[in-house]
């Protein structure tokens, strides 16, 4: 698809918002599409578990239907001062190269230092439907920003402290008693990851549903790989076990808690924990590409994925929301400034198998030191991405429905790298120098 052909649209904010920016306006000029016959995708037989997984939602549809290209444009524009046009034709140009495939498409939200922001969306969410700015993803592991959150949030109200050890407030679990909140929360616990392990019980009996406890039984909880603290190693599970730690220190269930605590005070109600609680806004459908042939939506039940996600990547949000609890968080209307400053102090750790020390704190990543904050995401047929300069406070928010799809350069969509690229745009005033001095992009 070239950039002429792509589908593209671009909002204009003038400042931050603790709640959605409005739709005002939108002038649209569309051309043909065509469609390729419908292509039913086989569905598995029974779940690892007959009965229903924790707080389930209803099953989404899994037929499969694959669109050709839309020849269209559209531009949505909202506020007062207009966003310059240098700044919306540069945010467009690098959103519209951004997914060369028939089908599937790209949100991006950049906050530049002055506030002014430009959303900007490519492609498809569904067949027949244009992709908008204020599009629901499953945004997969940038909810572990939002789970850090909440454990602070529960710390700064003395419920809990990051320095406990999870067998306090887990005596059943079985974990190694070395292991502290803080470990699971810096992926420096030890504790080996579920997903592969959940990926292969799936295939022996898919569509398999789990509970939490089923993930956590999937790896030796009780023995850890490294002495807790001593080296990093990326733990979906850590992240599961804390919903679980959440549910058992407040009697109440995650999502609940979440809400009340996070989403509520940060402006931002319509995301939500999908199969958790009552799905609000469904997501947009998610493609994937299997090698050598064209993206097809993502064959199985969603229900099923995502119960071997549960807390470490449940939640469902759009591109402006991100930005919005990202101002929230920072700006001190979630937890605390002390909370804060906890979240973000980093002890680099040299990975388990060897290399360059990675520097992570509670829930978010700080590649490089000075530079910006981050994290990525992905589940089948989703990518996601969130990069914030500490300085400018400018952001970045990139979502894809379409993983593992080819960019213009016919290279796999790579969504840190297009942060990167909109982040580097955004810090660069029209004169070129940027915003905040010289700066290398963070390590990718």
């Amino acid at each position: 698809m070239s950039t002429d052909d792509a589908l593209v649209g671009v909002q204009q904010v003038e400042a931050p918002n603790p709640v959605r920016p409005s739709r005002c306006h939108r002038s649209t000029a569309r051309g043909a599409r065509g469609v390729t016959p419908d292509r039913d995708v086989p569905v598995g037989g029974a779940g690892l578990t007959d009965r229903p997984a924790r707080r389930s939602s209803a099953a989404l549809p899994v037929v499969v239907s694959v669109a050709l290209a839309v020849t269209a444009t559209f531009v949505v524009a909202c506020g007062g001062s207009d966003v310059s046009g240098e700044r919306s034709d540069a945010v467009k140009s690098v959103v519209a190269g951004a997914l060369a495939e028939p089908v599937g498409g790209v949100v991006a939200l950049v906050r530049f230092p002055d506030g002014q922001t430009v959303l900007a969306s490519h492609g498809d969410a569904d067949e027949g439907r244009p992709m908008r700015g204020d599009d629901s993803f499953r945004i997969a592991s940038l909810t572990k920003t939002y789970i850090a959150a909440l454990i602070l949030s529960l710390e700064d109200d003395g419920v809990l402290s990051v320095d406990d050890p999870v067998a306090d407030h887990l005596p059943d679990l079985g974990i190694d008693e070395r292991i502290t909140i803080r470990h699971l929360l810096t992926h420096s616990s030890g504790l080996a990851d579920h997903w592969a392990p959940s990926l292969e019980a799936s295939e022996r009996c898919a569509p398999c549903s789990f509970t939490p406890d089923e993930l956590v039984a999937l790896i030796d909880v009780a023995h850890s790989g490294f002495d807790p603290g001593s080296h990093w190693s990326y733990s979906n599970t850590g992240y599961v076990i804390l919903g679980m730690l959440v549910e058992a220190v407040t009697g109440n269930e995650l999502a609940d808690e979440l809400r009340h605590r996070v989403l509520e005070p940060a402006g931002v109600p319509q995301s939500y924990l999908i199969g958790l609680e009552p799905a609000l806004v469904e997501p947009v459908r998610g493609y994937w590409l299997i090698e050598g042939t064209t993206p097809v939506a993502y064959p199985h039940s969603y229900d099923r994925l995502m119960t071997r996600v549960d807390a470490a990547g449940s939640l469902v949000a759009t591109a402006p929301d991100i930005a919005t609890f990202l101002d929230a968080l920072f700006g001190g209307r979630i937890v605390s400034d002390d909370r804060v400053s906890e979240m973000l102090e980093v002890v680099p750790r040299t990975p388990e198998g060897g290399g360059e020390p990675i520097r992570f704190g509670f829930g978010i990543h700080h590649p490089v030191e000075g530079d910006w904050w981050m994290h990525g995401g992905g589940i089948p047929g989703f990518r996601s991405a969130y990069l914030r300069d500490p300085t400018t406070d400018a952001t970045v928010v990139v979502l894809t429905n379409c993983s593992g799809c080819l960019d213009a350069d016919g290279t796999a969509l790579d969504v840190i790298g297009l942060a990167t690229e909109l982040m580097e745009l955004a810090l660069s005033e029209p004169g070129g120098e940027s915003a905040r001095g010289s700066q290398a992009p963070p390590a990718r």
